[in-house]
This record gives C-alpha cells, sequence and structure tokens, in this order.
C-alpha cells in the first residue's frame, strides 16, 4: 500500500477586501461576503518501502466564496472548483479527492521504471513531482470579481512549468463573463489585429517577421484569449507559456483602454 500523507486545513474567513496582499475591493453585494482559504497538502511515496523514495508532493491552497446569497455563493464555487480541478457538480472536497487520487495513480505507474533507473542512478532525482494551486483576487473593477488560479507543476522533465486560468464573475449575479458578453458579435479579426499591433509594440517590431525572429507567433497565430483581467478602465489580455511565445520569454500581457477597444464594446 502506498504511503500517502494527506493533510486537509480550513482556515478562518478572509475577507474579500483584503485579498491580493491586502488591495481593496468589493463584490458589489452584501458586507457579509467573505473568500475562506482551503489548504491541502499531500505527500506520496513512488516507493512505499523506502521512506527515502521520490514522492509527489501536493499543495493546494483555493479561496472560495462565503455569501448570504446561496445560490450566487454556489454559482461562483462551482466555476472555481471546474477551473481547479476540472469536475462538474462536485463539491471542493469530493473534486479535490478524484483530482489526488487520480494524480496519485498515474504516479504509482511510474514505479517499474524508477525501480530500473535505481538500478543505475542511486538516487534519480527526477522522480520528484510536485504540483502546488493557488489561487487569489485580482484588484479591478469593483463590480467584478477577478478570480486568477496560479498552477505550478513538476513532473519530470527539464523544468517545471506553470499556467494562469483567469475568471471574471459579475460581483452582482455570479455569473462567468466571458469575450462575447463584453465585445460585439465579429469582434475576433478586430481583436486579433489590434492585440498583434501591441504586440508589435511591445517588442519593438515593424512586421509580424520581425515578431517571429523575437520568438514569438512561429507556430500559431495570436487569438483572443478568455485569460483576461476587468480592470477599472481597461482590459489585459494575459498569455501563458508557449500560447505565443517559448518558455524563455515568460507571460505576455497585452493591455487596451475602453476607448482603445470601443467599436467593438457592447
Amino acid at each position: 500500500m502506498k504511503k500517502c500523507a494527506y493533510i486537509l486545513i480550513l482556515i478562518a474567513a478572509i475577507a474579500f477586501a483584503s485579498c491580493n496582499g491586502g488591495a481593496t475591493s468589493s463584490t458589489g453585494n452584501s458586507s457579509n461576503d467573505n473568500f475562506v482559504t482551503k489548504k491541502i497538502h499531500t505527500v506520496c511515496l513512488l516507493d512505499s518501502s523506502d521512506e527515502k523514495s521520490p514522492k509527489y508532493e501536493t499543495n493546494i491552497s483555493v479561496e472560495l466564496l462565503e455569501a448570504d446569497d446561496k445560490e450566487r455563493e454556489n454559482k461562483i464555487n462551482s466555476t472555481i472548483v471546474n477551473a481547479v480541478f476540472g469536475y462538474d457538480d462536485l463539491s471542493f472536497d469530493a473534486a479535490a479527492d478524484s483530482f489526488i487520487a487520480n494524480a496519485h495513480a498515474e504516479y504509482a505507474d511510474l514505479l517499474p521504471e524508477y525501480l530500473n533507473e535505481k538500478q543505475i542512478n542511486e538516487n534519480p532525482s527526477w522522480f520528484n513531482f510536485s504540483h502546488i494551486i493557488k489561487t487569489h483576487i485580482e484588484h479591478g473593477r469593483k463590480d467584478v470579481i477577478n478570480y486568477v488560479i496560479d498552477n505550478e507543476y513538476y513532473t519530470g522533465g527539464a523544468h517545471p512549468n506553470s499556467a494562469y486560468t483567469i475568471i471574471n464573475f459579475d460581483a452582482e449575479t455570479g455569473e462567468e463573463i466571458r469575450l462575447e458578453d463584453i465585445f460585439k458579435d465579429d469582434y475576433e479579426e478586430y481583436l486579433c489585429n489590434r492585440l498583434t499591433d501591441a504586440l508589435a509594440e511591445k517588442l519593438g517590431a515593424r512586421s509580424r517577421k520581425e515578431i517571429q525572429e523575437k520568438g514569438y507567433l512561429t507556430f500559431n497565430d495570436i487569438f483572443p484569449t478568455e485569460n483576461f483581467i476587468i480592470k477599472d478602465d481597461s482590459i489585459l489580455f494575459c498569455y501563458n507559456l508557449y500560447e505565443i511565445a517559448p518558455r524563455a520569454a515568460g507571460t505576455t500581457t497585452l493591455g487596451f483602454t475602453y476607448e482603445e477597444l470601443s467599436i467593438i464594446l457592447k
């Protein structure tokens, strides 16, 4: 039986206004709205017979809404749980259990490979896996909840990877805000052109060829990402590693004022 330590910690409620390093914000709803943080820490040994065995360590810290309006609370939290764990219609605890169980089962499949490798290398450290999931509320418009999920994971290979998922909630209704809710029909072509122009300006490039020479858009075109943040006076589009550039370029953020996008805004 694999030795897996499983610790679940529920921290006291944290006021919405205190999230994101103290940045003030408001849901535009009841003052009793709070985000509480649920933390999970797991450690699973690859070889249960060896306490020095490589391990899979998971650290999860997810903020969930507690509100007087339970319908809105459930709507927001269900969207968060699905975005974090990939499960519909499950509670946080049930989704976390399934997510971790599946990760540990896949990790266990590496045991034969590890035992073979161990005969050659006394301590093949690349079998140490880790997964960190953190969330926070990004400061933006007071009628919008900008929810950010940060995934950092290492599953062998040359280096760890990371990805951000951004969800924008209507603070009043709890509905997720998508690009189609902000922009008019057929906005894609215009927005793609503006994004390409903004990228070129950011890079100091004068053409698509020069953009590609700097490592961007070499394998795919730019696209209107749903990873965006609604600010008081602007919209920021955030691209993860590899989406429009190689890992070395890092994440890319392109922003526009509402005035700059007025032609396609609803």
